[in-house]
């Protein structure tokens, strides 16, 4: 087995560390002003030489924003991207195989589309009809680039209307790899398999058949992925 000297952590890592999980944790609530390098410092027993790096650090994430003359608030915005800044040196920039991220879309998108067609508000339904109107007009000019892009506008529109913000949040933090997975997928098969399947899905999560939804996104995803084999 093998084995890597323990790294020795500073103060302020210490520091960054203990806010990082506070927030994470929801200890700090989204919109919460959390305690000034003062307070901070007497409750840690640390200097402010220690504290001020941990905060900048946690801006920088997009966790915390500072607000000039009045203190540091806990962001809600920006925390996919700071989940992505944390995960870019291993998942997001290993490579990935179309397999691969078709089973990962299988397993995250089917639960989001049966929570879609439970959750969706007659807006976010509007929105997907919206999209899948613009991908036909895509598709009757032939502009490939641009349907891709809706076809991913659409995906994205589902998890969102899914209302569970972990989901989201996945999503968001995974676009730039699904958007290049996505753009690849209709480069090679063309317009026929999301006209199908988002026609699908759209009708269920109007109808607010979370069964059919599902079932929707399973074929659709099988669909792909045999095409793609």
């Amino acid at each position: 087995m093998a084995v890597t000297p323990i790294k020795k952590q500073t103060v302020s890592e210490q520091v960054f560390e203990q806010l990082k999980d506070q927030i994470i944790r929801g200890e700090w609530p989204v919109g919460t002003k959390i305690p000034s390098e003062n307070e901070l410092c007497a409750q840690l027993g640390v200097s402010r030489a220690s504290v001020r790096p941990a905060l900048k650090n946690l801006t920088v994430l997009g966790l915390i924003e500072t607000r000039q003359a009045d203190g540091s608030y806990v962001c809600g915005e920006n925390m996919g991207q700071a989940v992505k800044v944390a995960l870019t040196p291993g998942a997001l920039l290993r490579p990935h195989n179309l397999t691969e991220v078709l089973e990962f879309r299988r397993a995250i998108e089917v639960p989001a589309a049966g929570l879609a067609a439970k959750n969706a508000t007659e807006d976010q339904v509007r929105t997907l009809s919206d999209i899948y109107e613009r991908q036909l007009k895509a598709a009757e000019r032939s502009a490939l680039k641009e349907y891709s892009s809706l076809d991913m506008d659409f995906h994205m529109a589902i998890a969102r209307a899914s209302n569970n913000s972990l989901m989201v949040t996945v999503y968001e933090v995974l676009w730039d790899l699904l958007s290049v997975a996505m753009e690849e997928t209709v480069m090679k098969l063309g317009f026929g398999y999301a006209k199908k399947y988002h026609r699908k899905l759209m009708d269920a999560i109007a109808a607010h058949d979370s069964k059919k939804a599902e079932t929707a996104m399973r074929e659709h995803l099988t669909a792909n992925e045999k095409a793609m084999q």
